[in-house]
C-alpha cells in the first residue's frame, strides 16, 4: 500500500478541525475521511469543486511544532517514524481486513482516510553543555509531576538518538493501536445500531 502525505494549509486546518481519536502521552491521531479533504494532492484525482475523491487511497500528515521539537534533526526524526509506523499500521489493517471479511462488503478501510499526527508534548533530550553564547548550559527539566520524566530525558543523548527513536516509534505503534481498538469497538455498535433500526 502507498500512502500520500499531506501538504497544503488548508488540509491540515481540515485535519485539525477533527477531534482525536486516540492520545499518547506526546501524540494526538486526528482522522478524516479522504472525500472531505480539501484541495487536490499530487496528481491525485478529485471530482468537483476540488473534494478528494474517496477511493485514491490513504493520506498521513505530522504536524511536529517546533514548540515541543526545536531541533530540525528531532523534528525530522519524528516525521520519518509517524510515516514509517502508519504504513505499517495501514497495511496490517488491510490484510486483517481481507483476511476476515473476504465474503462481506465492508465499509471504507484506513485506505479511505486521511491521518494526521501531531505532536503535543516534547521529549527532554538534554542540551550539549557548553553550546551556544551567553545561553544556559544546563538542560531544561521536563516539568515535574510526569511519571519517568527524568529517567526518559536522561536515557535521550542526542537531538536524534537511537533511544528518542525507539520512544517516538513506541508512542506512534500505542497511538495507532489505541485507534485500531477504538476503530473495532465502534464496529459492533454500528452493527447493533442497523439490526435493530
Amino acid at each position: 500500500m502507498r500512502i500520500r502525505h499531506l501538504k497544503t494549509r488548508q488540509q491540515f486546518q481540515a485535519m485539525l478541525a477533527q477531534a482525536p481519536i486516540a492520545r499518547t502521552a506526546h501524540f494526538c491521531l486526528h482522522r478524516l475521511p479522504v472525500a472531505a479533504l480539501p484541495g487536490p494532492l499530487d496528481g491525485a484525482a478529485s471530482s468537483a469543486g476540488g473534494i478528494m475523491s474517496a477511493h485514491v487511497g490513504a493520506w498521513v500528515g505530522a504536524l511536529v511544532p517546533k514548540r515541543w521539537a526545536k531541533r530540525a534533526v528531532t523534528r525530522n526524526l519524528i516525521r520519518r517514524q509517524v510515516y514509517a509506523v502508519a504504513l505499517e499500521h495501514l497495511r496490517a489493517t488491510a490484510c486483517n481486513a481481507a483476511a476476515t471479511n473476504a465474503a462481506m462488503p465492508t465499509p471504507p478501510g484506513p485506505a479511505g482516510f486521511a491521518w494526521l499526527v501531531r505532536l503535543r508534548a516534547g521529549f527532554h533530550a538534554p542540551a550539549a553543555p557548553g553550546r551556544g553564547k551567553g545561553k544556559r548550559a544546563t538542560p531544561r527539566q521536563p516539568a515535574t509531576g510526569q511519571p519517568g520524566a527524568d529517567a526518559a530525558a536522561a536515557t535521550l543523548r542526542s537531538a536524534a538518538s537511537p533511544q528518542l527513536r525507539q520512544q517516538v516509534r513506541g508512542q506512534l505503534q500505542l497511538l495507532f493501536a489505541r485507534a485500531a481498538a477504538q476503530g473495532a469497538a465502534a464496529g459492533p455498535a454500528r452493527h447493533e445500531a442497523k439490526a435493530q433500526s
